[in-house]
């Protein structure tokens, strides 16, 4: 427990370096169009970290699930968002209601993420396999650079890595003991992590088709009786989220309201081809509907008939056009996504990735050279983890299932190295299993080699045997 206390410690130290000496916060002024950063190595709040940040401040002040750019450039304009879900601003509101509200400060906390992710992987690791595999499991979430690169961000992997941490523990405990809560644990796991990044529901139907099917389970009415709590705490929840969604927009919208938009930046010539290729661009042709102002002067998007538009209908253009492209394409497509699943993965273009991982998503210089280089190690392990753990009769499938959703998602969208954030939580504890065989083994091999060392050093002791030597004549 010591150790793994001072592991904690170490892996949340690395964090607050991160933003407090190697990586400061900055953030443009109101309304600034460009924006010279005083510290080179600065993270300039901006993008998806700005969004978060600032919807967690309207959150803290009671405007609810707003547009944080029109919110925060606008004057307080209360335009209802669902761009991202809902789990990471909350989380980020409720210290702001305690008083943390900067930036500098929401990256603190987003900090503490990562001491979960440090202490339920840890946990995983020893209760599959025993204390060492639990330490190095320890040691990866605490140091593995593609980890706290994500806690200090402000993005919302922070989140979901902490949470299919928590998945993947809740998950083995049920799996040991068929505890009604565990399941339940599982699934309330589950859907913080769904609530957090949308893909992520696919732990749901892993936790579900196991639930169903395991044999172990006895007969299908303890197999109903835990899928019926599974899927109630999912409901309880997720299904707040949807029905707001449902209420809210004008057309259909159940999770969120930015897939177009996703789908759009990653579909024309420029991420098809050329230097970006199964990267992403700014690929929407044309401006939104035409913009009038309100009552109180600011603009409000409208439609051909003159109607306001919302989150829903803005993003009907950018699915459209990326559909349209897609479609006029498919020749190319097959390349495209071996493209953005090689960038994912480090396979393909790797020092360009990290370029421009580096430029464009702000990742940090040094962190993300080192951070390629141990993404290898860890892919290599985590494999060789699989291996070992699918030969004792442990179940793979949640981390089959992260890397296989990373996988899809980085092909229908682009390849960038936060999309693999949870998939990595469910490769370090396998690679923490097979690299704790090969520590073993290391160790054994020494003990052995200086076993024989010493015993071929040690004197062989005089014969203690009499014989009776012949009468001299």
């Amino acid at each position: 427990m010591a150790l793994l206390l001072v592991i904690v410690a170490l892996g949340l130290g690395v964090r607050i370096l991160n933003v407090t000496v190697w990586r400061p916060t900055e953030e443009p002024p109101l309304g600034a169009t460009s924006y010279e950063p005083r510290d080179p190595s600065a993270l300039i709040i901006g993008g998806d970290g700005f969004f978060y940040h600032w919807q967690a401040v309207a959150l803290a002040e009671g405007d609810g699930f707003v547009d944080p750019y029109r919110w925060r450039n606008l004057g307080g304009d209360v335009m209802a968002s669902a761009a991202h879900p809902p789990a990471y601003p909350l989380y980020l509101a409720a210290w702001s209601l305690v008083g943390v509200k900067s930036a500098e400060g929401h990256r603190l906390v987003s900090a503490l993420l990562g001491v979960v992710t440090i202490v339920a992987l840890a946990a995983t690791a020893r209760r599959l396999a025993g204390d060492r595999p639990g330490l190095i499991a320890a040691l990866l979430a605490a140091l593995y650079p593609s980890f706290w690169i994500n806690d200090t961000m402000l993005l919302s992997e922070a989140m979901a890595q902490a949470a299919v941490a928590c998945f993947l523990y809740a998950f083995y405990r049920w799996w040991e003991s068929s505890s009604l809560g565990w399941a339940a644990a599982a699934a309330a796991a589950a859907a913080v992590s769904t609530l957090t990044r949308n893909e992520q529901i696919v732990l749901f139907a892993v936790l579900g088709v196991l639930v169903l099917f395991r044999r172990s389970e006895g007969g299908w009415a303890p197999r109903l009786r835990t899928a019926g709590v599974v899927a109630l705490v999912g409901l309880v929840v997720i299904g707040p989220w949807v029905v707001r969604n449902l209420a809210t927009f004008d057309r259909f919208t159940t999770f969120t309201t930015g897939t177009g938009a996703a789908l759009s930046a990653a579909s024309c010539d420029e991420t098809y081809s050329g230097d970006k290729l199964g990267w992403y661009h700014d690929c929407f042709q044309g401006p939104y509907p035409d913009k009038i102002t309100d009552e109180n002067g600011l603009p409000v998007e409208v439609d051909a008939d003159g109607g306001p538009i919302d989150e829903s209908g803005r993003d009907v253009e950018p699915m459209r056009q990326a559909r349209a492209y897609i479609t006029d394409h498919l020749g190319r497509f097959p390349v495209v996504v071996a493209a953005r699943v090689g960038r994912l993965w480090g396979w393909f273009r790797p020092a360009q990735t990290t370029r421009l991982e580096i430029a464009i998503e702000s990742r940090g210089d040094v962190a993300s050279w080192l951070g390629l280089a141990s993404l290898y190690a860890v892919e290599v392990a985590g494999v060789a983890g699989l291996v070992v753990m699918r030969r004792r009769r442990m179940p793979i499938s949640p981390i089959v299932a992260l890397v296989a959703v990373a996988t899809f998602g980085a092909a229908i969208t682009f390849g960038v190295a936060r999309y693999r954030g949870t998939a990595e939580v469910g490769l370090a504890l396998s690679a923490a299993i097979a690299l704790s065989l090969l520590v073993g083994w290391v160790v054994s091999s020494f003990r052995r080699d200086r076993h024989l060392d010493q015993s071929q050093s040690t004197p062989t002791p005089a014969s203690t045997t009499h014989t009776t030597s012949a009468p001299i004549r």
